[in-house]
């Protein structure tokens, strides 16, 4: 009965329904408190009631379906804690996301240490921080804890073998990740804006796996690690708003390695991922076919790209892939390396101390859309071969030192206006004003500056071989007079004459005026 419009409250007639095994409500209208009589359905083993607006209690202390594995009420407006009666059964799948709910997990929660395998509890006002009885979870797959309020460590003992899923992003926890470990399986891992410390770990790169890591938003420092060079799956990386620092390491072209053609979505200020109802519903087999019992999972993505944010959903993220890089301190050059990587549709390099020259083999990469290297202090001409970028849609090299002439109306650059190339004051025509045929380039400036430079340099050195001279030939002289006595003599005698022949002609002189 799901996807329909049906209103109201569940039926208190439907604690008829003894032998019933699943009940699918799902994406109705429906409204209330969950009813009591779902308790009396015994042999329930699926219960779906997401995406209604249902309120109140999760259910009350009395609520104990033995068999019920899959119990899932996302997108309702549930309030409360969660109650401790949760403990009683043994879920393989518990979806409370996107309700109001409020308080800490229940500790007793490690009752589902062996059946649990998809735990869902992101969208919520929980708090506190992660029990450290959750390290008990052996076949947990999914884990999403995203977008509440919870603290603290990570537990070390944090590592599930059989983890593809995890999702700590939008909290407030803190330390640093260098002794955790979250199982070598992990396919997806996002643990942005929280406010993690210290350097990434370099048992990253045990990873092999991994497909979308984002940890953006947090406080790590230090360099990015060459272990992530060993991720050949990994198609979206996003490492933005960080503190990281050296040079980017030129391996990094090696992630990806095992995509051929993969769309790379790369946000202007970084990616952030949230999966979500990816659900292993094949755990129900035994019963219903996926298709059969559920519709398709969903998943999507809410980045910020081309000045836009955007979310998209569904098996597309399969083909999303992108590097941020963004918001850091990174310096050095660009490596050339990045033009092998010609799956990207985007790259956001921007607000880091990168120089040098852009690199012209970034030409290559010929299904880019988006490409930032604003705000840093990249000099040298744009390389005209970017002009043959087809299908990019946004480009900035803002705030730089670059100079010569931009890329004009050439192609898909035509769309591009001058705040694209705004902040460098050697960059010459359209979209900028400035003409090329009235701009002194950098080189010349810097020509001129070394002849007015080497004028005043010739200027400063003959005025101090004089001064030097006069210095010398004055005091060697007087030495020469004050060691030979006879010669000192004889030249204030003759300087003494020589006073008395002008004294005695300016007297001449007065005598005839007056």
């Amino acid at each position: 009965m799901s996807e329909n419009s049906l209103q109201g409250v569940i039926p208190f007639s439907f604690r008829n329904l003894s032998h019933l095994n699943t009940l699918d409500l799902s994406n109705n209208k429906l409204s209330g408190q969950i009813s009591n009589s779902i308790e009396y359905l015994d042999n329930l083993h699926v219960l779906d009631l997401g995406e209604n607006n249902f309120q109140g209690n999760m259910f009350t202390n009395n609520f104990s379906l033995t068999y019920l594995y899959a119990f899932i009420v996302n997108k309702n407006q549930l309030t409360g804690e969660i109650p401790n009666s949760i403990c009683k059964m043994f879920f393989s799948i518990l979806d409370i996301s996107e309700n109001r709910l409020s308080g800490a997990l229940p500790s007793c929660m490690n009752n589902f240490q062996y059946s649990l395998k998809v735990l869902d509890v992101r969208g919520n006002s929980l708090e506190g921080s992660i029990p450290s009885k959750f390290c008990g979870f052996f076949w947990l797959q999914y884990l999403d804890l995203s977008n509440n309020h919870f603290s603290g460590l990570i537990p070390p003992c944090f590592n599930f073998p059989h983890l593809l899923y995890l999702n700590l992003k939008d909290n407030n926890f803190t330390g640093s990740l260098l002794s955790a470990s979250f199982g070598n399986n992990l396919e997806i891992l996002d643990i942005g804006n929280n406010h993690f410390i210290g350097g990434i770990p370099n048992w990253i790169g045990t990873l092999q796996n991994l497909k979308i890591f984002s940890l953006k938003g947090n406080h790590f420092k230090g360099p990015i690690p060459k272990q992530i060079c060993n991720l050949k799956y990994l198609h979206i990386l996003d490492f933005s708003q960080n503190n990281l620092s050296e040079e980017i390491p030129p391996c990094i072209h090696n992630i990806g390695h095992h995509l051929d053609s993969v769309t790379i979505i790369l946000e202007e200020v970084g990616i952030g991922i949230n999966e979500s109802n990816i659900f292993p519903y094949h755990y129900f087999s035994n019963m219903l076919s996926p298709e059969e019992m559920f519709p398709a999972s969903v998943e999507y993505i809410d980045f910020a790209t081309k000045e836009r944010s955007y979310a998209y959903k569904g098996d597309i993220i399969n083909y999303f892939s992108g590097i941020d890089l963004s918001c850091n301190k990174l310096v050095g050059q660009i490596p050339i390396e990045i033009g092998d990587m010609a799956w990207l549709l985007a790259l956001n390099l921007s607000n880091n101390m990168l120089h040098g020259p852009i690199p012209h083999t970034l030409s290559r990469l010929t299904e880019i859309e988006s490409l930032d290297l604003s705000h840093n202090m990249l000099a040298g001409r744009i390389p005209s071969q970017l002009a043959e970028l087809h299908f990019i849609e946004f480009f900035s090299v803002a705030y730089n030192n670059l100079s010569g002439p931009t890329l004009g109306m050439v192609g898909q650059f035509s769309t591009f206006s001058e705040k694209n190339y705004e902040g460098n004051p050697y960059l010459c025509g359209p979209p900028l004003v400035k003409s090329c045929n009235n701009m002194s380039s950098p080189h010349q400036n810097q020509v001129k500056d070394g002849h007015k430079n080497e004028e005043t340099m010739e200027r400063f050195i003959t005025i101090a071989i004089f001064v030097l001279g006069f210095i010398m030939g004055f005091w060697g002289w007087m030495a020469l007079l004050f060691f030979k006595r006879s010669l000192s003599y004889s030249f204030f005698l003759g300087v003494d004459g020589y006073m008395e022949d002008i004294v005695d002609m300016a007297r001449n002189l007065l005598a005839k005026i007056k």
